[in-house]
């Protein structure tokens, strides 16, 4: 038994004179990948609200800010969801979406019918009827290294940033520095259908 033995352990493994003859088994192998630094901010330093449609209530918080947003009773939530919805919907019945990517008539009237339906998970489909209303450009980060984005053609007044998490929840960075300026080089431009 014993010959077996120091045939499978050379050394006693408990024996604190025979550590230093266990290290050349033990050195970390060094990894050939390289990780590409993410654009992405810490998740502490982003805001994910609470809500069921996560990504309507990250576009309104960007909007209107923290104050507006904190300010609006919890039993009126939907209310308030419901009248901006039907209000992009108006805008959207009387003017073309003009953004880039571009957007035809025949999904124009899909995007104004999600918009007026009570489904919490709002598809980043809805995402060019947010940006002709608001006339703005939007950049959702999708995962570190993919983004998608929409442009405002007529006029772009100013960028806002969304992060989705692996769950599918969106949220706000808590202050918009935090996010690389030279993300478009380090991500990857997510296309949609």
């Amino acid at each position: 038994m014993q010959e077996l033995l120091s045939i499978f352990y050379p050394v006693h493994l408990f024996d604190a004179d025979s550590l230093d003859m266990l290290t050349p088994f033990y050195k970390p192998t060094p990894t050939a990948a390289v990780r590409r630094e993410t654009p992405l901010p810490d998740k502490r330093n982003v805001f994910y609200p609470r809500r069921k449609n996560s990504l309507f209530w990250s576009i309104y918080i960007q909007i209107y800010g923290f104050d507006e947003f904190f300010s609006i009773n919890k039993q009126k939530l939907a209310t308030v969801e419901m009248a901006e919805q039907s209000k992009i919907a108006s805008y959207l019945s009387t003017r073309e979406i003009v953004t880039q990517p571009s957007v035809t008539k025949t999904r124009t009237q899909e995007i104004r019918s999600m918009l007026m339906t009570i489904d919490n998970t709002k598809p980043l489909s809805l995402l060019p009827a947010f940006a002709a209303f608001y006339k703005i450009s939007i950049v959702v980060f999708l995962d570190p290294l993919l983004y998608y984005e929409i442009r405002n053609i007529e006029e772009s007044s100013r960028e806002i940033y969304l992060i989705r998490d692996s769950w599918y929840n969106y949220g706000v960075p808590l202050t918009p520095t935090i996010i690389d300026p030279d993300f478009r080089e380090k991500a990857t431009l997510y296309l949609s259908e």
